[in-house]
């Protein structure tokens, strides 16, 4: 079973390179259901969540892009969410992402 829709990982414009993904991205077989978001559209910031300014577009953009996944390993500022859905978006840390998604496939 895979999961349902794309599983997007966010960056912001800064963060954005033209060359390809680094070899090891595709060694898990997510390349093919992986997209990037270059900026998120202004909307509103999902109620009692909060985030540090700067992370804040990561979320949205996540959000507004109709991700599944939020995949990150921010547990400073994004870790008091890990493992809980906000607005239907399922935050993961990588490792429990691959779990998750490697578990699903048995």
């Amino acid at each position: 079973m895979r999961a349902r829709g794309p599983v997007l990982p966010v960056a912001s414009p800064r963060q954005l390179s033209p060359s390809p993904p680094p070899a090891p991205y595709g060694k898990f077989g997510v390349s093919a259901s992986v997209g990037l978001v270059p900026e998120a559209p202004d909307r509103p910031f999902p109620e009692g969540i909060e985030l540090p300014e700067k992370d804040r577009p990561i979320l949205q953009a996540a959000i507004a892009a109709a991700a599944t996944h939020l995949v990150t390993g921010d547990i400073t500022h994004v870790g008091p969410y890990i493992g809980r859905s906000v607005a239907g978006l399922q935050i993961q840390t990588p490792g429990d992402y691959l779990r998750q998604r490697d578990h699903l496939r048995r």
